[in-house]
Order: C-alpha cells, then sequence, then structure tokens
C-alpha cells in the first residue's frame, strides 16, 4: 500500500507462506511491505482481475479477540463505504485461523513518504490534502464508523489526491473494542497519534477520537514533530498530563493565529471541548487560509504599483534628458 517495495517471501515467514497456500488460486503473495500494530501488510498480485493489492492480515490477538463470524458480519459493513477519498475493501476471509482483508495497493506512497522526502509543507500545499481527508472522516462518522489510526502512514496520495486507507478493520475493531482487546494487551491505534480517551482503554469513543488524531497528523505534517511523543501508551499519557497541547505557532510563526488556535481545539484532552465534527474543524481551516490570502492581495498589489511607478519615473526622467 506504499512505494516499499516487498521483502522476499521467506521460508520462515509462517502467514505468508500460510496466505501463499491458501489463497494460491487467487493470489500471488509477492512480499512483506510492512508490520503496524494490528497486523501484517502482504504486496500480492490479484490472478482473477490482474492488479497489484494489498493483503493485510491482523495479528493472532486481535483475530482471536474478533472471532471469525464477527469480523465478517462488521468488515461487510464497512465494505459498503464508497467514497472517493477511502481506499475501498476488495475481498477478505480467513487463512488457517488469519483473518485478513484486501485493499488496492498504491504506488504513490503516503503522507509519511511525503514527508520523509519534503519535510515540512506549507500551510496552503498541505490544506488540500486535509480537505479531502475531512471529507473521508466526515462520511465515514456520519455512517457510525470511527477509523482510530488515523496517521500519516494510512493517508495514501494517489493522482494527487489524499485517499484514507485501513477502513477495513474499523468497524470490526469498534465491535470489540474496550474489553476484550484490552484483556489482551493490544493497544488500538498509534500511541504518537492516539487520543486520551482511546489511551485509557474507553470503549465508547465517537468522531472526536479521530479528530484528536488528525489533529496530531496536521501538527506533524506542518513542523516534522508530534505533539506528545512516547515509546508506548503510558509515556504518552504522562505527556497529556505534563499540559496543554503546544501551539503549533511556536514552531511555524508564519501560520495565521487562527490556525495555531483551531488545532489547540482540535486536540484538546477532553472530547467535549473540541469541534463536533471534522467539518466544522476543515471550515476553519479553510477560512484561515482565505483570509490570510486576502491579507496578503493588498500588500502585493502596492508592491506592484510602487515597482510600475518607479519605472515610468525613471522613463520620464531619461526622456527629459
Amino acid at each position: 500500500m506504499s512505494k516499499i517495495m516487498p521483502t522476499e517471501l521467506r521460508d520462515d515467514d509462517a502467514v505468508g507462506q500460510a496466505l501463499a497456500h491458501g489463497l494460491v488460486e487467487r493470489y500471488r503473495i509477492e512480499g512483506r511491505v510492512g508490520r503496524g500494530g494490528m497486523g501484517v501488510v502482504y504486496k500480492a498480485y490479484d490472478l482473477r482481475h490482474e492488479r497489484p493489492v494489498a493483503i493485510k492480515v491482523l495479528r493472532e490477538e486481535v483475530s482471536a479477540a474478533l472471532g471469525d463470524a464477527r469480523f465478517h458480519r462488521e468488515i461487510q459493513v464497512t465494505a459498503g463505504l464508497s467514497h472517493p477519498n477511502i481506499l475501498p475493501l476488495l475481498d477478505s476471509g480467513d487463512v488457517d485461523g488469519h483473518l485478513f482483508f484486501v485493499a488496492p495497493f498504491v504506488e504513490g506512497g503516503s503522507l509519511r513518504d511525503v514527508a520523509n522526502r519534503r519535510g515540512t509543507l506549507g500551510f496552503d500545499e498541505l490544506l488540500p490534502y486535509v480537505i479531502e481527508i475531512g471529507a473521508a472522516l466526515d462520511f465515514a462518522h456520519r455512517h457510525n464508523i470511527v477509523h482510530r489510526d488515523i496517521k500519516p502512514d494510512n493517508v495514501f496520495v494517489l493522482d494527487g489526491h489524499a485517499v484514507l486507507a485501513d477502513f477495513g478493520l474499523a468497524r470490526a475493531i469498534d465491535a470489540v473494542a474496550g474489553l476484550e482487546l484490552t484483556r489482551s494487551g493490544i493497544a488500538i491505534g498509534s500511541p504518537d497519534y492516539m487520543s486520551p480517551e482511546q489511551a485509557l482503554g474507553r470503549r465508547a469513543v465517537d468522531g472526536r477520537a479521530d479528530l484528536y488524531s488528525f489533529g496530531c497528523l496536521i501538527f506533524e505534517l506542518l513542523t516534522s514533530e508530534v505533539p506528545y511523543s512516547g515509546p508506548h501508551i503510558s509515556a504518552v499519557l504522562r505527556a497529556y498530563a505534563e499540559g496543554a497541547p503546544p501551539d503549533v505557532r511556536a514552531f511555524r510563526p508564519d501560520l495565521p493565529p487562527t490556525v495555531g488556535k483551531a488545532l489547540k481545539r482540535a486536540m484538546a484532552k477532553n472530547p467535549h471541548d473540541r469541534f463536533a465534527a471534522v467539518g466544522n474543524f476543515v471550515r476553519v481551516l479553510e477560512e484561515a487560509s482565505t483570509n490570510s490570502r486576502s491579507r496578503s492581495l493588498p500588500l502585493a498589489l502596492v508592491a506592484a504599483a510602487a515597482i510600475v511607478v518607479t519605472g515610468i519615473l525613471v522613463l520620464i526622467f531619461a526622456l527629459a534628458f
């Protein structure tokens, strides 16, 4: 699902070998491309439709907590999410107890790849991606689906547009989030982007948890820093307790003040202090960009006019002599 080349399928890769044998008539497994908190991702070739795909296989503990029937029941609903900025779910199944789902393999890379190449992004450069991610999240939230793992690695750039991945897992995880997975010691989400309510293991989270993570994503792409950082959840929780969300303008004083205030609100510790919906947050950022351009336009016109007037005066002076 990124530009990373797959590692060759190893003989000691039990999961990969199980996929290769169990799915031999449907997919050709080419190699592993990544590993995350919830599972392993393989690049494969869809033999029937002749296209590259990504197969995400859930960790054994996650599969055990979900169960085959519940996984397929919930993932069916997620498969119905049809939005231009959501990576579609193509297939799902079970091989020797390994639950998996299939999505298109995106060659363009993720926002993580963009950040690694470019460093910090300009606000106006980032805004189109923000608008598209926000549209995808608003759509999912209206269908009562919370992603729970928003981060640059899960946003892919396809033909210049942002596409949000890993929704295939969202509803299935949401069905058992908290109790079963907490007992298994499995964190749902990535510590650097996880909302406080997720880190505390609360089951009843809503779209405002995604909003918090979305704010962290934007903060990082603007500054190359994450607001709170730690190797595990307890370290992040300590960071939450130490103070309010950092001000992005301490890193980027060129940003409009409205952007700093909006990000602080999006990353508020208490969900009730955040925006009610992702769309509200995005609209504030759009307005901040529009107002910033409007303020800079008169200055540009004055500068242009000064150049023209200077040129005319020089010409008059030259003709006079």
